[in-house]
């Protein structure tokens, strides 16, 4: 592709402008069209960054003119509008998770291999200073084994933010901490550890009047022998306290911390000299900026130096959905 590759966004929700910001800052990436239900909202977003406006997501997915469509829209909605743009040939971007099912996440990535088009989930965080820092100390061995891994997940929501959208407050639309807030760092623990075996889960809606769960605590067994723990929450007070990755290996000790895993607040590593050292956080539209740089060059034919096509995101769509399934049954879940 040497002309600039149009992209069109559906949903104009909290999440659009990071978009936004992201394809502006790539010369070969221009933003064509957006589209939301509410047309005045879809009306603000284009009338500010000169593009068209759809309010129909069945007539937007028929415009020549746009070869990438990227969906931002509530999670339940992910799998019903990949297959209509998979089938009106577009290229797909879709905002985590995937979907809500492991049956709709297999149907989409197949649809997409039927129809030749290429599906990416926005794994942005996988592209942060400390996570990129830490993925090349385990795949150079520096920690050895890893031992123990542990994500903690304290972040605030109020009430406010539930009774902003209708599908965070219910229980089957990807509203809950587990699909909506925790699915970037359960991909860390499979990224860092591998493929857990077997998980007992509990899931509770602590502090808000929602249907779905608002914290979370699970036990992982991975099938490389390492133990992990996740703690998960959005009944945090006032404000985010932190989401941590705790690494514990036999040749040394990582945590990346932050509000939003960001950065680097603990690395004693044997024989390393930046052990020392503490990184500073990535500002909040870097990783999205990084992953529509990824989509680029797969979409003109080179490999992205990570992971972010939809087989990958299956991997803790697995995890989350036997978290569900062992806090339902009360029980030791296999996957």
């Amino acid at each position: 592709m040497k002309k600039p590759i149009n992209i069109g966004i559906v949903g104009c929700g909290n999440i659009v402008n990071r978009h936004i910001a992201a394809i502006k800052n790539h010369k070969k990436l221009k933003l064509s069209a957006v589209c939301d239900q509410r047309k005045e909202r879809a009306d603000m977003i284009a009338n500010a960054n000169r593009c068209k406006a759809y309010y129909d997501y069945s007539q937007m997915v028929k415009d020549r003119n746009i070869d990438l469509l990227s969906i931002c829209t509530p999670s339940h909605l992910h799998a019903l509008m990949t297959i209509l743009a998979a089938k009106n040939k577009k290229h797909i971007i879709t905002e985590k998770p995937i979907a809500l099912t492991l049956k709709d996440a297999r149907n989409m990535i197949g649809i997409c291999k039927k129809e030749k088009v290429k599906l990416f989930v926005v794994n942005q965080r996988r592209f942060n200073w400390a996570i990129q820092k830490t993925c090349s100390a385990i795949k150079k061995k520096k920690l050895g084994k890893i031992l123990m891994a542990n994500v903690a997940l304290r972040w605030s929501r109020p009430q406010s933010y539930y009774n902003e959208e209708k599908w965070r407050r219910k229980e089957n639309t990807g509203g809950g901490v587990l699909l909506n807030q925790a699915v970037h760092f359960i991909d860390f623990l499979q990224w860092f550890c591998g493929e857990p075996s077997k998980l007992f889960a509990v899931t509770r809606t602590l502090n808000h009047d929602i249907q779905a769960e608002d914290s979370a605590i699970a036990t992982l067994f991975f099938k490389n022998g390492t133990i992990g723990s996740l703690e998960a929450t959005t009944s945090i007070f006032g404000k985010n306290m932190e989401a941590s990755i705790t690494l514990i290996g036999e040749k040394g000790t990582i945590k990346i911390g932050g509000n939003y895993a960001d950065k680097i607040v603990f690395w004693n590593v044997k024989n390393d000299p930046e052990s020392t050292k503490i990184s500073k956080a990535d500002t909040p539209s870097s990783g999205h900026t990084a992953f529509y740089g990824e989509v680029y060059k797969e979409l003109v034919g080179k490999k992205s130096s990570v992971s972010i096509d939809g087989e990958e995101s299956l991997k803790s769509l697995k995890i989350i959905l036997a978290c569900y399934k062992s806090a339902k049954l009360s029980k030791l879940i296999k996957i």
